[in-house]
């Protein structure tokens, strides 16, 4: 194991100190989320054709190197005909190009193509809620790499499709098969919604109407469709008004293919245990593997009126039912930011939309990026992200979509060129520099025996980038029995220089994990404040932190 750093001699502190240092640590933590999430921007995506009104941005989908935005209101053949925009990422510039720009072999005016987009490998899938005067109808593209380009494949309808039922309003694609919502369809009353499977024959080369899902307890006005998901065998359907115990809260309905009677099953509805009426849980929802993420936006009042929320659910396969496992809030959440109004779930990241939040203005937007700590069983929230040329009423957030390391935001109200023709901002997380500090161990509520020595490792991970370089900070160690500091120093060459201001090391981090501490300690309640930046320069920059871990142990 490689020294990182060395412990050093303890030290008598005033109270003024500590209540310094105190302060640093608290200012951190404000400013933190905030700015870090601009420094994962790599870049912003247009459409190489843009006009006023456009809403490009308004749905965003992507997989792995390929990235997928809706404009449903393009004007550039028709009036709100709209149109979708394929980009492929390009790894030696670190940017993203587009590649194609999708059109309905069939579209008219006011179809709104590209309200709805999802990606999966080669295929897109784009819904267009206003086909058949709101019938709706939902497309498929594939790329053809002989060619390099993207075609047509097929065009999906519902068979029992009628006037108004917006087939198309939302889409999932995942492998060999395509989920549509309808959220306006009524075989359980009046706009009770309902969700059509579809699944690629591969013999007939056709994509084939394989299910019709609504809801076991249906009911009007419950716009069950209004959000759909899909991963592996398991589809996760949105009802934002549907009803339960506390009124009209809204909710979610998982349901999962059985490969040995060949059907659809309803396998759970999941609600909020705290949803009030009007809630609107359910207004977007995420699946990966066996987590679902759903979004509640209008009624949560955690952070004030209409703050917003989103609601983690994890899969038991042992009882076969899903569980409610976390609860998601901004950590500077306030009323109407519209918090959950989009989710996307990748493994154990989250990403969640404020579509409403005004950071750069009255509903400028923002988008909150969470983590899964599988050592605490917690997520913690790992960053806000914002547009770095964000304004008032840009919308930014309005979609989400998240892929392993890459993430898309969809602004569709943003100026760039003309009036409300919208953007979207592509975020790269592989830069990041994560900080985990344990003591003996573990991380937190430490106990030791005054015999026994205390030991802290700190383990620094740097995504994929294995030459980014940051400053590692020991901001304060706070005993609640007496007046001391642990100080360090930087490492030069390779001699810590000791210091009594806060000490640092500086340089790449990529894959350190260090003992930093192993001796006996004085008995008493300590807290160890750690901070992470990323600009090696030797000052603790509040507006390029990466990370930050707090650990605390009592020796007695």
């Amino acid at each position: 194991m490689s020294h990182l750093c060395r412990a050093k001699s303890w030290r008598s502190c005033s109270l003024a100190f500590r209540v310094m240092k105190t302060a640093i640590f608290l200012l951190l933590l404000l400013l933190a989320s905030p700015c870090r999430g601009q420094q994962y921007e790599n870049d912003k995506l247009l459409a190489s054709e843009s006009g006023e009104d456009d809403g490009f941005g308004y749905s965003v989908a992507i997989s792995g190197l390929r990235a997928l935005v809706g404009a449903p209101y393009d004007n550039f053949y028709y009036a709100d005909g709209g149109s979708a925009h394929v980009f492929g990422y390009d790894s030696v510039t670190g940017t993203w190009k587009q590649e194609a720009r999708l059109i309905a072999a069939d579209c008219e005016s006011w179809h709104y193509f590209g309200n709805a987009v999802s990606l999966s490998g080669h295929k897109a899938l784009i819904g267009s809620k206003g086909d058949g005067v709101f019938t709706g109808s939902a497309y498929l593209f594939g790329y053809d790499s002989v060619s390099g380009t993207w075609q047509q494949e097929a065009k999906l309808l519902a068979s029992d499709g009628d006037y108004d039922d917006q087939f198309g309003y939302s889409v999932a694609l995942f492998g060999d098969r395509a989920l549509v919502g309808a959220k306006f369809e009524e075989d359980n009353g009046f706009r009770a919604g309902a969700a059509y499977v579809y699944h690629y024959e591969s013999a007939s080369g056709k994509w084939q109407e394989e299910a019709k899902l609504v809801a076991s307890d249906g009911t009007s006005s419950a716009e069950f469709g209004f959000s759909v998901s899909l991963s592996d065998d398991r589809a996760l359907i949105g009802a934002r008004n549907a009803s339960s115990p506390n009124g009209r809260t809204g909710a979610a309905y998982l349901f999962r293919y059985d490969t040995v009677s060949g059907t659809w099953q309803e396998e759970a509805k999941l609600l909020a245990s705290d949803c009030d009426s009007y809630d609107h849980f359910g207004e977007s929802v995420s699946l990966s593997g066996t987590r679902a993420l759903i979004g509640a936006i209008y009624g949560d009042d955690d952070n004030g009126q209409t703050t917003g929320s989103a609601y983690v659910f994890q899969y038991d396969s042992a009882s076969g039912s899903a569980q409610a496992a976390a609860k998601l809030l901004a950590s500077d959440g306030t009323k109407t930011a519209e918090f959950g109004y989009s989710v996307a779930l990748s493994g154990t990241r989250a990403l969640i939309g404020a579509v409403d939040e005004d950071h750069w203005g009255h509903e400028s937007g923002a988008a909150y990026l969470f983590h899964y700590d599988i050592g605490l069983d917690l997520w913690r929230e790992e960053a806000k992200l914002l547009a770095s040329d964000g304004y008032m009423e840009d919308s930014f957030a309005s979609s989400v979509a998240l892929d392993g390391h890459r993430a898309l935001v969809g602004a569709p109200e943003n100026d760039n060129y003309f009036y409300d023709s919208g953007s979207a901002y592509a975020y790269d997380f592989t830069s990041v520099l994560a900080l985990d500090v344990k003591c003996n161990g573990q991380d937190q509520n430490v106990i030791v025996n005054s015999s026994d020595n205390v030991t802290l490792t700190i383990d620094i991970k740097n995504g994929y980038n294995p030459n980014l370089e940051g400053d590692l900070w020991v901001l304060a160690v706070l005993p609640t029995s007496a007046w001391n500091i642990w100080t360090y120093g930087s490492w030069v060459d390779p001699i810590w220089q000791t210091g009594w201001s806060n000490a640092y090391y500086t340089g790449p981090p990529f894959g350190h994990s260090a003992t930093v501490l192993d001796q006996l300690v004085p008995p008493g309640n300590y807290k160890l404040y750690f901070a992470l930046d990323a600009i090696p320069d030797g000052v603790l920059n509040l507006t390029a932190l990466w990370d930050f871990d707090v650990v605390d142990f009592t020796v007695q």
